[in-house]
């Protein structure tokens, strides 16, 4: 097989597994791209808040995951959390 061939291969089952992804998962990266896209947001805007979004499923659980990990990387921002859109 040439090397062409073989990333081919393997490149089939990677689409698949990514379309795999559980709603667990699904949901999960969705709100740390949104936590990540406020990051953004407001230090361009020279505001010191996050704004959090969060599904009230994974409030307890996830929610504080994202926040001991963000307030590890941006010391001394703080976050602000509001309950939005993921069900």
């Amino acid at each position: 097989m040439t090397q062409d061939k073989i990333f081919k291969a393997f490149r089939g089952p990677q689409r698949h597994v990514k379309r795999a992804m559980s709603t667990v998962q699904r949901k999960r990266r969705n709100a740390f791209r949104t936590c990540a896209a406020y990051w953004k947001q407001s230090l361009t805007q020279d505001e010191r808040l996050l704004w959090l979004e969060f599904s009230n499923l994974f409030e307890t659980g996830y929610n504080a995951f994202l926040r001991i990990n963000l307030v590890q990387v941006f010391n001394g921002l703080p976050i602000i959390s509001v309950p939005v859109i993921y069900s």
